[in-house]
């Protein structure tokens, strides 16, 4: 199972080695739901991270007195805070798009290989497959894979804390 079987000939496997080969798929299938169960999950947490760093950002504008912040003068200490969501944000993306993402990628990959093994030793398994024929979709004339799709959504989550910094320099 360490090469990747040829397209054009069928490989004769014993049951029991079919059988390895089915289970090496389902524990495959298992991590790439792991992997796809965090990404979403940790997706959840920016979200509620954003929530509250918005909240406390209006919160503490709407009470607080403004003091000598260096070089941008005198400001309200709330500027602060959607500059630490700023470095949230980036660890966010960072955990889901650099880490989690590339290993669901690389589940991805095993997943499809696994599938053209078992569909050359008679069974055909193309969940894996099928999955990603239909995960990209066409946006304004450009085709988004999943990847194209997540750098959208942490672009969007972070463009209101950009704004509230832009806003709050600059009101």
């Amino acid at each position: 199972m360490s090469s990747s079987p040829s397209a054009n000939s069928q490989t004769t496997l014993g049951e029991e080695d079919k059988k390895l080969l089915v289970e090496a798929w389902k524990k495959t299938i298992e991590v790439q739901q792991h992997f796809n169960d965090l990404s979403w999950r940790i997706r959840a947490l920016w979200l509620t991270a954003l929530t509250f760093t918005l909240g406390a950002t209006f919160l503490a504008y709407k009470d607080a007195k403004r003091i000598n912040m260096g070089f941008l003068g005198d400001e309200s200490p709330s500027l602060i805070i959607p500059i630490l969501g700023l470095f949230l944000w980036v660890a966010f993306w960072f955990v889901d798009g650099v880490w989690y993402h590339r290993l669901l990628v690389g589940s991805v990959k095993e997943g499809a290989r696994l599938e053209a093994a078992l569909t050359e030793a008679g069974l055909h398994i193309e969940l894996t497959g099928a999955i990603g024929k239909n995960s990209p979709i066409n946006f304004l004339g450009k085709k988004l894979h999943s990847s194209d799709r997540l750098n959208i959504f942490y672009g969007l989550g972070g463009l209101p804390l950009v704004l509230t910094v832009v806003l709050l320099v600059w009101r």
